[in-house]
């Protein structure tokens, strides 16, 4: 019964407050990244929290949820880490600098063999935000993306994500936490 009345007040809450990127404001959401060359799928989930500690400068954690193939090979991975994002203007397009790092545990599989292994991620790149209503916005983020597994050269190129996040002011926090 609790996590209903959280959901209705949240979706009540995003309909009346302005878009907010003010210091020690909050932003929830997540990206959605997908590559489907030739015998390369990778598909990415990436939920994310973050906190702004200046205005418009969010800087936040992340989880990953990786899944790639690479010609007969299947890799699944975990990560955790940090993100930073800049945001530009106060327009229902807002341009921003992106940037994550992922500390990943990995599996590869073949036919033959099952491995597991760890490696290091990051992404650089630009985006921007647009804003559905007031505190919802829809993310387009391009850039790139470096995968460096242990004893392996490191693979990247150009990475594109859908975002989705919601941002919150302290208030709207303050009244989900039920003070």
């Amino acid at each position: 019964m609790k996590k209903k009345f959280l959901v209705i007040l949240l979706v009540f809450s995003i309909q009346h407050i302005r878009a907010q990127t003010s210091q020690g404001d909050w932003m929830v959401g997540g990206d959605l990244a997908f590559n489907t060359a030739k015998k390369n799928r990778h598909i990415l989930f990436d939920p994310q929290m973050g906190f702004f500690f200046l205005k418009n400068l969010v800087l936040g954690g992340h989880l990953s949820f990786q899944l790639q193939d690479e010609g007969t090979a299947t890799i699944s991975s975990f990560g955790v880490g940090p993100f930073a994002r800049y945001y530009f203007g106060d327009t229902k397009a807002r341009p921003f600098f992106a940037g994550d790092l992922s500390f990943l545990s990995s599996k590869i599989k073949t036919e033959s063999t099952s491995i597991s292994n760890s490696a290091v991620d990051y992404f650089l790149g630009v985006g921007a935000s647009f804003f559905i209503n007031e505190n919802v916005a829809v993310d387009g983020i391009m850039g790139y993306r470096s995968i460096k597994y242990t004893n392996e050269s490191p693979s990247g190129g150009l990475n594109m994500k859908i975002g989705f996040q919601v941002f919150l002011n302290r208030r709207q926090v303050r009244q989900l936490k039920g003070k």
